[in-house]
């Protein structure tokens, strides 16, 4: 979510932001990117493809808004979240809606001037080398 809104506030372009680091944000914040979950994973079948982060998030607030583990359902991460930090599980998915299921588009990326330095971790779903949409780089993550 940080990264997220972190990248909102660099395309907004303030004079007051000299750079930015996104963790943990990947190619899948760009709007229509199709989101790959390892292939063991407990993805919902019901979910339709291809699979983009907004589906996804609107995935995780309706389980959140049920505030039930689901089995095979890997949105009930989120009901476990919520339970184990004493959070509202809907103020949760008020904020999924609002903040993260919506995706920013290439246009917009393109409209950021400062350096930005993004960085993944091996264990985050977004750990792949994928084209990003400022200048075609190449995002790697280590």
């Amino acid at each position: 979510m940080g990264a997220g809104t972190a990248a909102r506030v660099a395309i907004l372009g303030p004079p007051q932001v000299k750079s930015a680091i996104l963790a943990g944000i990947g190619d899948y914040a760009i709007e229509g990117t199709v989101f790959e979950f390892p292939k063991n994973w407990p993805v919902p079948k019901h979910l339709p493809k291809p699979l983009t982060h907004k589906i996804w998030a609107e995935e995780g607030a309706r389980v959140l808004e049920k505030n039930e583990l689901v089995s095979g359902n890997l949105g009930s991460a989120h009901v476990i979240a919520s339970r184990v930090t004493g959070a509202d599980p809907k103020v949760l998915a008020a904020v999924i809606h609002g903040a993260v299921a919506d995706q920013m588009t290439g246009q917009q990326l393109n409209k950021i001037r400062i350096p930005v330095l993004v960085l993944n971790g091996r264990g985050d779903v977004a750990n792949q080398t994928r084209s990003f949409a400022r200048g075609n780089s190449k995002c790697k993550s280590g």
